[in-house]
């Protein structure tokens, strides 16, 4: 009867404390609870067992009725829902969301600034878990981005390639690659490998572009740049800014230059290949090419070379040269020509013999009356030809004059000096193709007065150059006429042969 009197009291007491109790405080020394917490439980050696169970999903509202949100419990695992570990109710006690409390390490733990280990590369990852980008920061600023679909960009948040890099420094990208101090073998610094497995336009293992919307002082915008060093070369090496090869059937290309220019241009230019040698005495052919088969750049010197082509080279357009050919490493002399030696042999250079390059007569189709001092072109007599440098023009001309002052085909009692020649862009010839004639009818003399000339131009440079038969006044009593149609007795001609020692 006393121990059952015992506990109705404790009953009553701790009925009183659940209900009236502001917080409550287990310890085995009677020390009030702290007044911040609602259950202080203090012991030096014991610990706080919270309720097991065996959660079957993640949401599971059966095996715990109505859960609270942020009811906490361990899930034992072995309920369908795992691994095990401390689960709260991040929903509501109407749909319940369990989620764990995430470890400091282990599978599924939480990532560590501090490192990582005990991890797994087929489950354990860096990334979302969802449709959404992976943005990487320093000092708060974003400095790459990995997108949903996998392109990467660093500085570039929204890179439309696999790699996208975009900066406003000098260079986007700087690889360093150091061999080892011995040789023998073949190191590369960085390869860039495309396998193709379909039938494609172009398949491109490096692409270099460089794009302005604005205007440049002294631009130099270069799409891919290569640099070889060798400041002591061993005997017989060899130092190459770039190595291209292509091979196999069908279109394969071992270097693609393409030059835009969007206005004035200063130099446009596809590949620009310099090669320089700073060792004294007589430079090793083998710096650039033992086999010179293009040299395109002033800096290019006794065997010095700037592209070595193993190969055909094949050009669609126009090809400029602003230094000599060198077949064998002959230049040859000047006014010599390349000869071909059949395929497969390097041309010669051969002096070549004169050659007819344009002939042709010309006819006066109407008639010219020589009344002033101002030269006039012979209607039907005039042609302009483009013309090389060193080439050597040959010009006849002929025709008749009359006596004639009113110019209207009749004889006049008047006499007239007049000159003829072949202007060269309206200028005389600077040796011969001019000459002064006379016709005097004042006295019964000499009505009509036959004119040949002949003379001979050497083209000082390219250009474009006009021929013209011309007749003009030098004094008189009166007036002549000349030229006329094919019907004419005083019909003028010109003939001009062109040829190029």
């Amino acid at each position: 009867m006393k121990r059952l009197s015992i506990f109705f009291v404790m009953s009553g007491i701790l009925s009183t404390s659940v209900l009236f109790s502001q917080n409550v405080g287990i310890n085995p020394t009677g020390t009030p609870p702290n007044p911040s917490a609602g259950l202080d439980v203090d012991f030096t050696n014991k610990g706080l067992l919270i309720p097991r169970v065996a959660l079957t999903s993640a949401t599971d509202a059966a095996t715990i009725p109505s859960p609270a949100t942020s009811l906490l419990v361990y899930n034992t695992g072995t309920g369908g829902l795992a691994p095990a570990g401390y689960y709260y109710n991040a929903g509501t006690p109407g749909s319940p969301n369990w989620v764990r409390l995430m470890p400091a390490t282990g599978t599924g733990g939480a990532w560590l600034v501090t490192g990582n280990g005990g991890l797994s590369s087929t489950t354990n990852f860096l990334g979302t878990t969802d449709n959404v980008d992976l943005a990487i920061r320093t000092n708060n600023i974003e400095r790459m981005r990995v997108l949903s679909n996998g392109n990467i960009g660093i500085f570039n948040n929204s890179p439309s390639s696999l790699i996208s890099v975009n900066t406003t420094g000098n260079p986007a990208v700087r690889y360093y690659f150091f061999s080892p101090s011995s040789g023998g073998t073949d190191l590369t610094g960085l390869r860039v490998e495309h396998q193709m497995n379909a039938a494609w336009s172009y398949q491109t293992a490096i692409e270099g572009v460089i794009a302005s919307s604005s205007a440049w002082n002294n631009p130099r915008a270069i799409g891919v740049r290569g640099y070889a060093v060798a400041p002591s070369p061993a005997t017989g090496g060899r130092s190459f800014g770039g190595w291209f090869t292509a091979g196999g059937q069908n279109t394969n290309v071992a270097v693609k230059a393409i030059s835009f220019h969007n206005g004035n241009p200063i130099n446009s230019i596809g590949i620009l290949a310099a090669a320089t040698n700073t060792q004294t005495g007589n430079p090793s052919p083998w710096v650039g090419s033992s086999y010179p088969n293009l040299d395109v750049d002033e800096n290019s010197i006794n065997g010095v070379w700037a592209g070595y082509f193993v190969g055909d080279v094949r050009v669609t357009r126009d090809l400029q040269f602003d230094r000599e050919l060198r077949p064998n490493g002959n230049a040859g002399t000047a006014g010599q020509v390349l000869r071909s030696q059949g395929p497969g042999i390097a041309p010669v250079w051969f002096p070549m013999a004169a050659s007819i390059i344009y002939q042709n007569a010309f006819n006066s189709t109407t008639n010219v009356c020589i009344n002033s001092a101002v030269w006039t072109t012979h209607p039907g007599c005039s042609v302009t030809l483009n013309l090389q440098a060193g080439d050597v023009v040959w010009a006849w001309g002929y025709g008749s004059a009359m006596a004639d002052n009113d110019c209207n085909g009749t004889t006049d009692a008047v006499y007239c000096y007049y000159n003829v020649r072949i202007a060269v862009n309206g200028a005389d010839f600077p040796d011969g193709a001019w000459a002064r004639g006379s016709v005097d009818y004042q006295t019964g003399w000499i009505a009509f007065d036959a004119y040949s000339i002949a003379g001979r131009f050497t083209v000082p440079t390219s250009g474009s150059y006009q021929f013209e038969l011309q007749t003009s006044r030098a004094g008189g009593s009166g007036n002549a006429v000349t030229a006329g149609n094919n019907t004419s007795a005083l019909q003028s001609g010109m003939m001009i042969i062109v040829y190029r020692p």
